[in-house]
């Protein structure tokens, strides 16, 4: 399985993430929060606070526990468990618990989604951050959610949400191009941005596409806060960074090229009509429908 090698979890493979620069993660948080400084959860936490500390709570697809961790940590949780097929980095999510002094509000399980959560009712919120958009049967599995919360339950989503794999073609593609084309010749590496497929993980994006009309169909959205990633999702694995190389840019240029493609999608977002798509990252809290 792709997600149970910890590689893909840290170190040198998040560093080249695309939101790992802090110019990136801080408009993120100025789309989401309206604040550089200020995280979702946090805003989260802020927006929501008279519905807090949530009693008990299930994260889907939690890896190695930084959400859960960081739950707890603002007081956001006061018990959270956190579930995954994947057991080395459920077991690495463990050891930080406890490291955190929270092994006692967090428990860890291996566990299929689908039938943890058919065992499950009362709960206050279900999570999801980065994990809904390896799903298929999204309406099934979010009306399984939907079951499990009480009526004033939260759904809360961090998710890729833009072309699920199959939809990807030439259309899709020409925009990002053409703004790779513009930077500087020092940071292009590949000649052409490509479909963002991994071969090793059929899962990525499967029915991206899909999430916000399962979420429409059974909840009613609180709050939607958009936060693009349109271009830098797919352009930022294709730039030469700085030390890579005699040819490579400087610093200077690398960061000045990710705030470029950073305004362009200040830009789409703003005006979305322009380029006739949707953002393809966003925030969204929500409650059954009744």
């Amino acid at each position: 399985m792709y997600w149970n090698d910890l590689d893909h979890h840290r170190g040198e493979i998040l560093d080249q993430f695309w939101m790992s620069h802090q110019a990136v993660r801080e408009r993120i948080n100025q789309r989401v929060a309206g604040d550089p400084g200020c995280w979702p959860t946090q805003w989260f936490r802020e927006r929501f606070a008279d519905r807090l500390p949530l009693r008990r709570a299930i994260s889907v697809g939690c890896g190695t526990g930084a959400l859960e961790r960081d739950l707890v940590r603002q007081g956001i949780v006061l018990q959270v468990t956190g579930i995954d097929l994947a057991e080395r980095p459920l077991a690495l999510a463990r050891a930080e618990a406890e490291a955190a002094g929270a092994g006692g509000a967090i428990t860890y399980l291996a566990a299929d989604a689908r039938q943890f959560l058919r065992r499950c009712d009362g709960l206050d919120a279900v999570f999801f951050h980065a994990s809904l958009h390896h799903f298929d049967r999204l309406s099934e599995l979010l009306g399984l959610v939907r079951r499990a919360l009480l009526p004033n339950g939260l759904l809360y989503l961090d998710e890729y949400v833009g072309p699920s794999m199959s939809d990807w073609g030439p259309r899709s593609l020409f925009l990002p191009n053409l703004l790779y084309y513009l930077l500087p010749k020092s940071l292009r590496r590949p000649r052409l941005v490509r479909t963002p497929i991994n071969a090793e993980d059929p899962t990525e994006g499967v029915c991206a596409a899909e999430i916000l009309g399962a979420v429409e169909a059974h909840f009613q959205t609180l709050e939607r806060r958009d936060y693009g990633g349109d271009f830098l999702q797919l352009i930022h694995p294709n730039l030469r960074r700085p030390g890579m190389g005699p040819k490579a840019p400087s610093r200077e240029e690398f960061d000045s090229a990710i705030r470029f493609l950073l305004d362009c999608e200040d830009l789409c977002l703003r005006n979305p009509a322009i380029t006739r798509s949707r953002s393809h990252h966003t925030v969204l809290v929500a409650e059954p429908r009744r």
